[in-house]
Formats: C-alpha cells, structure tokens, sequence
C-alpha cells in the first residue's frame, strides 16, 4: 500500500464529491472513500480524468494510502444523522 496521497475525503455526496475535484484539479492528490463502495467506484469512474484521485473501497486502504500526517476530510449527508 502506497502512502502517497496527500488528503483524503470519506463521504461523496454532492459536497464531499465536489470538494476532492476541486483539490484533485489544483494537482493535490485525493484519496476518496466512501461507506457504500459502489459509490467510490462510480465516482472514480466518472472523474479519474479530472486529477489525481484515486478511490478506496475499505477504510484501511484509504488511511493506508495517506501521506503522514494524514489529513482526512469527513462529510456527512444532510438528514436525520446531522439533525437528532
């Protein structure tokens, strides 16, 4: 396992997705995840053109694949987990 991204984002709903483009399209390598990994795969699939991103199906591999120190972004979808 390569540590050789240097900011991972767990979470790709539409602000969390937008955020690794941003940062992968200004040359900074991004590590994404996210719980259903079907979702990662998708993401991958429709943007690995667009920067440096690479996607990980499990947590280990994504923490693995972060450069010390590691600096992970979470997002959190809207609803009933961000209002109870």
């Amino acid at each position: 396992m390569s540590a050789d991204s240097h900011f991972g984002l767990t979470g790709l709903a539409t602000m969390g997705a937008n955020i690794a483009l941003n940062v992968a399209r200004h040359g900074i390598p991004v590590a994404v995840h996210n719980r259903t990994a079907s979702r990662t795969e998708q993401f991958i699939a429709e943007h690995a053109g667009e920067g440096p991103l690479r996607g990980h199906a499990s947590v280990d591999d994504f923490v693995g694949s972060l450069a010390r120190p590691r600096v992970v972004m979470t997002m959190v979808k809207a609803g009933d987990a961000t209002t109870r």
